[in-house]
């Protein structure tokens, strides 16, 4: 890909979200446990992007 300045990257993540959540005390998947308000799974793409910069 080539942007106005030249080459761009363009980045791909893969994020692993597994897990029952049972030694969490939850029914839910670990994944959907919320924190913050938020499922646990929702932190990891907000988080990534500072990261990228």
């Amino acid at each position: 890909m080539e942007g106005q300045g030249g080459p761009t990257l363009r980045v791909v993540a893969l994020i692993p979200a597994a897990g029952q959540g049972k030694r969490m005390g939850s029914e839910r998947p670990k994944a959907f446990i919320l924190l913050g308000g938020l499922p646990i799974l929702a932190h990891t793409p907000k988080n990534s992007k500072p990261a990228l910069r």
